[in-house]
Order: C-alpha cells, then structure tokens, then sequence
C-alpha cells in the first residue's frame, strides 16, 4: 500500500480518535463490533434488506473505526459491493420499464401512422359544408370523429411516454456511469 495514500480510518475521520482511545475503550468497542450480526449480501435486494444491511455496516464500520478495528476495510468493502449490487439491479429495473415504454412508443407510432388515411378523409369530409354531405358521409364523419379523437388521445399519450423515456434514459445512463465508475 502507498504509504502517502490515506487509510480507510483516516478518511472516515476516525484517525482523530485514536489519541482519545484506550485500551478499555477499544476491547469494549470491539466486543460490541463482535455483537453484530455478519452480513451477507444476497443476489437479489429487496429495498427494506438494502436498507437494513446498509444500516448494519454503517454501524460496524463505525464501531471497527472507532476501535481501530483491522475489519473496517472489510465493512467497507461490504458496503460498496452492496452499493453496487443494488445499484446494477435499480438500472435492471430501469432499464426493463424503459424497455416497456419504447414498446409503447411503437405502438402508438404504428397506431398514429395506421389512422392517418381516416385523419385525412375526416379532414375531406369536415371541409365540405353540411348539406353538401349525404346522409353516408354525414355518419362516416360521425364515425371518424370519435376516430379522430382517439388518434388525438393516442398522440397525447406518445409525446407523454416519449418525455419520460427520454429522462429515464438520461438517469439509466447516469447510474450507469456511477456503477462503472466505481463511485
């Protein structure tokens, strides 16, 4: 190890204690450390077991740095897999929503494009004036108005699923980054 490089304890701040701590205070510290329970991190993350073992090597982590304990880097190497395990499988999450809603996108594309002839034959019929309309062309404006309206609704909702996917995209590849930046 560089010899310039902080320790884990100093950059945890916890060096500033060693001059306060005595040998009752660390084996009392270190009794309580051996209290805890061991943590092991599984596969899957629910968020209440994220929180929970979180809160866990938080706590032993403090109590290995404030005993001079030479298992602090061993919580805190715990706690950055925990941090990126959980982190890769939110950008699962993320990712499978975001998968979903690009779906979605093409559906209403492939809809909106599929109406565009009875779109077009509304606007035919909406030009003429009324009684140049036969009573067909007078039920089949009827008909593509109601048409029309649900293309309407349909381009709403494009345009609303097309903004979010847009920002999920920009957070997927932000927690992306994080992850493989090892932060």
């Amino acid at each position: 190890m560089d010899s310039n490089k902080p320790t884990i304890a100093s950059l945890l701040g916890a060096d500033a204690f060693a001059p306060l701590r005595h040998e009752s205070a660390s084996k009392q510290l270190t009794v309580l450390l051996d209290q805890q329970p061991s943590v092991t991190i599984p596969d899957k993350i629910e968020d209440d077991t994220y929180l929970r073992l979180r809160d866990q090597l938080a706590k032993s982590s403090t109590l290995a740095a404030m005993a001079g304990d030479s298992r602090l880097e061993n919580y805190v190497n715990q706690w950055t897999e925990l941090q990126k395990r959980y982190g890769r499988q939110i950008i699962d999450g993320v990712t499978a929503g975001l998968k979903k809603q690009k779906e979605d996108l093409e559906l209403y594309d492939q809809e909106l494009r599929e109406g565009e002839a009875e779109r077009r034959r509304y606007e035919v019929l909406g030009n003429k004036k009324f009684l140049e309309l036969t009573n067909e062309e007078i039920q089949e404006l009827q008909t593509l108005k109601k048409k029309v309206l649900d293309l309407d609704k349909t381009a709403k909702d494009r345009e609303e699923t097309y903004r979010a996917v847009q920002g999920v995209s920009s957070v997927e590849q932000t927690l992306t980054a994080l992850i493989q930046s090892g932060h």
